[in-house]
């Protein structure tokens, strides 16, 4: 239990708007697993005026030639999928972010699904992708990013579908929900949204 909630009050603190309340008002978090092996963690905070949730994949082949760049591609490749469609998610480099009112939860949770699920991976959206995140590291520095710049120019389209397909499997799967939401509500959303996401036989 000391474990889970650390992960929880690690993830709380990439949202400052809701880690800046009173503490007290967080329960001791819940952890369970979907059917397909997704772990979801769950700290319900009575206080939080949102909900909050992430989603990361640990165990992706991050042995793989190129995975750091494919990794930072691939982030911002989600994140220009799913950007059109809701305000409420986003991808960084350490995975998907959810930051919604609780009656908008639900819907965000989904579209950060079907995103995940269903990646948009074209050549043109690639190289639309690779040279958004170029120009970001060479505005930000090497200092400030966790890849580098010749990590990402020496990534192709085939080497960020190789690590997609790592990516995409439930079972590697994590979202911490937190924010003021109920476990059972919580669960019942991670379950809609992601309870038939189905094992990449290429990613075991």
């Amino acid at each position: 239990m000391r474990a889970i909630k650390k992960l929880c009050l690690l993830t709380l603190a990439l949202f400052a708007a809701l880690y800046t309340q009173a503490q007290s008002g967080m329960m001791d978090p819940v952890s369970f697993k979907l059917k397909n092996g997704m772990t979801v963690i769950v700290a319900q905070n009575q206080q939080a005026a949102k909900v909050y949730s992430k989603f990361t994949v640990e165990g992706a082949d991050l042995n793989q030639q190129h995975a750091a760049g494919a990794n930072a591609i691939l982030q911002v490749l989600l994140h220009q999928n799913a950007a059109p469609v809701s305000a409420n998610v986003s991808f960084n480099e350490k995975g998907g972010l959810v930051n919604a009112d609780a009656a908008d939860f639900a819907n965000s949770l989904n579209t950060l699904s079907k995103t995940v699920q269903g990646a948009q991976i074209s050549q043109e959206l690639f190289e639309k992708a690779k040279a958004s995140l170029i120009a970001d590291l060479k505005v930000r520095g090497q200092e400030a990013a966790s890849v580098s710049l010749t990590e990402v120019e020496s990534v192709n389209l085939k080497d960020v579908k190789a690590f997609y397909t790592a990516y995409s499997s439930p079972s590697k799967a994590y979202l911490t929900i937190a924010g003021n939401i109920s476990s059972s509500a919580a669960k019942a959303m991670a379950q809609k949204a992601f309870g038939d996401w189905k094992e990449n036989e290429l990613s075991k």
